[in-house]
This record gives structure tokens, sequence and C-alpha cells, in this order.
């Protein structure tokens, strides 16, 4: 049950692109040589899911055969009222209330670590220890989970709805077109991605 990726953003208002204050990844699992484009597409998938999060909202939306992984990820958001923002990027397995329990955690630490938060006006490499701990400690989620488990069982408390990305995407846009765009991609990456053929083949799950 892989777990890719924790970043925290300061949300710019809905369809805008959000400021990164902290990324963590753990990209061990892949070769050397492409390591550097699976963070950019880490970066990319987890600012344009903030970036379609409602200040409040958390959703958890699947991306099929990610051509970048060579499988399916889930990319878990969550915007707090006042704009502070997190997303956590795993495998399709890993269990998505654990996920959003680290997510908590993350917004805590960032909290903590920088009060000031809501001053940051560009895209920030704020390093914050406890991040890197937590995302080696939850990528097992089972010994995480020890950890949280007086919290509630969002999965057996909540309902899923799913619903087609475009619900997440304005009319007539198309992912392709936000890879092609997005300043988190190099050439290289867009180029990669235009290879994928199902890259626009996804769906949403809104806890």
């Amino acid at each position: 049950m892989p777990l890719y990726s924790i970043m925290t953003f300061k949300h710019m208002g809905f369809k805008v692109e959000p400021y990164i204050i902290t990324q963590n990844h753990n990209v061990s699992s892949f070769s050397f040589w492409t390591r550097g484009t699976v963070k950019e597409f880490l970066r990319f998938g987890s600012r344009t899911v903030v970036s379609r999060t409602q200040a409040g909202n958390r959703q958890s939306v699947l991306q099929e055969n990610e051509a970048a992984f060579e499988n399916s990820v889930v990319v878990h958001a969550r915007v707090r009222p006042d704009g502070l923002a997190a997303a956590v990027i795993t495998d399709v397995n890993y269990p998505g209330r654990v996920a959003f329990n680290l997510i908590e955690k993350a917004l805590s630490e960032v909290e903590e670590a920088l009060p000031e938060w809501e001053d940051v006006a560009t895209d920030q490499a704020l390093e914050i220890p406890a991040l890197a701990d937590q995302l080696a400690l939850f990528d097992n989620p089972a010994d995480a989970d020890d950890i949280t488990r007086i919290q509630s069982d969002l999965d057996e408390t909540q309902e899923n709805m799913l619903v087609a990305i475009d619900k997440l995407l304005e009319r007539g846009e198309r992912i392709e077109e936000l890879v092609q765009r997005s300043s988190d991609l190099s050439a290289t990456s867009r180029t990669f991605a235009k290879q994928s053929k199902k890259l626009n083949k996804c769906s949403c799950t809104i806890l």
C-alpha cells in the first residue's frame, strides 16, 4: 500500500493555483532515472486537486492508470476554512481514513512550525522534520492506525459518492490541457504524459 507524498499548501481560492508550503515525497520504489518525473507528477496532482477543492471541504480523486506510476493512484485533499491545505497521494489500496489522519497531522505540524503561514506569497521549501517522520510512519497504515484508532472510522460512517473527473474541471477543459499548462511539469514530463492513452479516464470519490 504505497504512500507517495504529503504536501501542504496555502489555498488561494477555488480553481486558483495554491502556494506550496512543504513537500515530502517517497519515490524510493522508482528507478533513479524516473524519480524526477515522478516528483513532478506528485506536485502536479497535489496542486491540481487542492486548487479544485473548496475551502472547508475534502475529497479523494482517483487517477486511473497514471502515466508516471504505471498504475492508479489516489489524491486525498483537504482545505481548511482558513485556507491551510494538504494533499496525500497513495495507491488505490491505501485506506482513505488513514490518509486523512495523516493530512490532519501535517496541517497541525505546519501551523506549529509556521504560525505566519497566511503570509506566504510564493512557493516555499520549508522543511519540517516531523513531516518526514510522519511520511515514514504512515507508509505502513496498520502502524499508523494504531495511533489514530480513537478517531471515528470515516470509511464506515460516511457514504462515498462517485462523480466524473470533469466535475473538477471547467466546461470544455481536459486534464491533458492542465498537464501542458502546469508549471510543475518539465517538457520531458509533459511529453511523457502524452504517451499515456488513459490520462483523462478518471473518477472522483468525495468523502
